[in-house]
């Protein structure tokens, strides 16, 4: 190869390097000063807003402020799909508008409900020997005269079927009491392995109430 037909090459070479140099120092200032100011920075500045801001959130969450909303939203019965339940809603969004929200929408949903017959209510009676010794009341009592609300929703228990027409009102049932702790799958499991000789069928379960929805414990018993 001679000189003259190296010197082509050495060229091609030494432009590659210089923009290569280039490219790098390019990329360098980009990762420095481009990345550090988009969404995912974590510089300082950011920190310390996101620290005043949460230190704002959690400075308006009083116990006062808590008590306030919670007897303004609690003041009367808002049982879910009323009349009362969607001003409670229309109330909250008209004031997380005002809060400066960037979108607050109210949307329908089309659920199924169930819901008492304040004119058939019903009643649970224990009876001794066919004598009735206590039934449960239709109302709690009144303890201040600001809780008196006639929309105060009548007792009852959700999904669960009714009884026959016929004793409806009154529902009598009658059978051997049975404890089965929280009424869980579990704890009917246990009872089938452990007592065999207890039966359930055709009995009264006395159930603990938690660990799941009480109407949850009604639809197993039903099973």
């Amino acid at each position: 190869m001679t000189m003259k037909q190296s010197r082509p090459c050495l060229l091609y070479v030494g432009l590659a390097v210089i923009i290569g140099s280039i490219l790098f120092v390019v990329g360098l200032l980009i990762g420095l000063y481009g990345i550090s100011n988009g969404p995912c920075s974590t510089s300082s500045s950011t920190s310390i807003e996101d620290e005043t801001i949460g230190g704002m959130m959690i400075d308006e969450c009083k116990a006062e402020y808590i008590e306030q909303n919670l007897k303004l939203l609690s003041s009367r019965p808002h049982l879910a799909g009323t009349p009362a339940e969607k001003e409670n809603a229309e109330m909250l969004v008209n004031l997380w508008t005002e809060y400066g929200f960037d979108s607050v929408r109210l949307l329908p949903y089309d659920v199924l409900l169930a819901y008492p017959d304040p004119d058939n209510p019903n009643t649970v009676m224990i009876t001794d020997n066919g004598v009735g010794v206590f039934t449960s009341a239709l109302t709690e009592a009144v303890l201040r005269p600001e809780d008196n609300n006639t929309d105060v929703v009548p007792p009852f228990n959700a999904y669960s079927a009714q009884g026959e027409p016929e004793v409806y009102h009154h529902f009598l049932v009658q059978g051997p009491l049975v404890y089965v702790n929280h009424g869980t799958s579990d704890d009917f499991d246990w009872l089938a392995k452990n007592r065999p000789d207890i039966n359930i069928n055709g009995s009264i379960v006395i159930v603990k109430y938690g660990k799941g929805f009480r109407g949850h414990k009604s639809l197993k018993l039903k099973k």
